[in-house]
């Protein structure tokens, strides 16, 4: 039988649920940067198999029994082939639809995590600053937003900020309902930042009957590689195409109502490339808003979504988040 908590790097039999998910992401990101690598698709598997064994408390006693006493039944094995299959399927998924490594300066790769690993492409600076402000195309400005003083200010990974109503909650990892999602489905979202629907984490009837969100992630690239905050050059068809499977994984396991359409906007004189598209959901369309940020090291990566019949309750407040993002240090 498989030590789960070699493959984590644990201590055996840890107890902590916080220690096995900060491991979890430790070891993720140690693979991430090898993930095109031929001989990784193997080790993802193993590494989450062995994380959502571990995050199932009912199912690690039965198994650090096994392990302590060299006692394995067939339950027992049933249950660790159930989430080694949920780990496969996912992975698989993941990387059949990564993006393929391509020319230095043509939307290079770049590896994120989605609990196992999904595909980012990013925009890439082509020529020089000059050429770039000369060959901007047109950006769309956004009307200004003045914050409410009831909107909670976040800063993410000390890079830039962003404020959310309070009607949505910060996602922490071990909540009733990020719990809930990782035994029965397998997902976590190792987004820097997930706003949800208040009191969800609590799993109350209200927070439950509704559905919004707010993801958030952060990337780091070396110096030049993606454009500066002001810059909006044009979109050719192969932009388009890295847009869309960017989208593509995002919308998984669910399915197109509206296929994405693109266009640049101006926030402040940040700009930023949205794309908008409806989804079907669990409980009807969901209406979604897709935003890449570059500020010439780094690029940040928003998702905003909300079910489409609750439009009225959510669809004012989470138009204007995008327009309280800042840069902390703009270039």
């Amino acid at each position: 039988m498989k030590n789960y908590y070699d493959i984590l790097g644990l201590s055996s039999y840890e107890d902590s649920q916080d220690v096995i998910l900060d491991k979890y992401k430790e070891v993720t990101t140690q693979l991430s940067s090898h993930v095109l690598d031929k001989d990784m698709r193997g080790q993802l598997i193993a590494v989450n198999e062995a994380f959502l064994v571990l995050s199932d408390e009912e199912l690690k006693k039965k198994y650090d029994y096994a392990l302590s006493s060299n006692l394995v039944n067939e339950e027992l094995l049933k249950l660790l082939a159930s989430k080694r299959q949920k780990a496969e399927q996912f992975i698989n998924d993941k990387l059949s639809n990564a993006p393929k490594k391509r020319k230095k300066n043509k939307w290079p790769a770049i590896i994120c995590g989605f609990f196992l690993l999904s595909a980012l492409g990013t925009i890439s600076r082509t020529c020089s600053q000059a050429y770039m402000q000369e060959k901007s195309s047109h950006a769309e400005i956004i009307q200004s937003f003045s914050t409410p003083s009831d909107w909670a200010e976040y800063k993410i990974d000390n890079a830039f900020s962003l404020s959310v109503p309070n009607t949505m909650e910060l996602r922490n990892d071990y909540d009733d309902y990020t719990r809930w999602m990782s035994n029965n489905i397998g997902l976590i979202s190792s987004a820097d930042a997930v706003f949800q629907q208040k009191d969800l984490s609590s799993m109350t009837e209200d927070a439950y009957n509704t559905y919004a969100r707010v993801l958030i992630q952060h990337f780091s690239f070396s110096a030049g590689e993606v454009e500066h905050h002001y810059e909006s050059p044009g979109l050719v068809s192969e932009d388009y195409r890295n847009l869309r499977e960017m989208v593509d994984e995002e919308i998984k396991p669910y399915t197109y109502i509206e296929r994405p359409t693109w266009r640049w906007i101006d926030i402040d004189g940040t700009k930023a490339i949205e794309g908008s598209y409806r989804r079907n959901g669990d409980d009807g369309p969901v209406k979604c808003k897709f935003y890449l940020l570059s500020n010439y090291s780094e690029m940040a990566k928003i998702l905003v979504t909300f079910r489409e019949k609750d439009s009225d309750r959510w669809a004012s407040d989470l138009d204007n988040v995008i327009r309280t993002f800042k840069w902390e240090s703009p270039r």
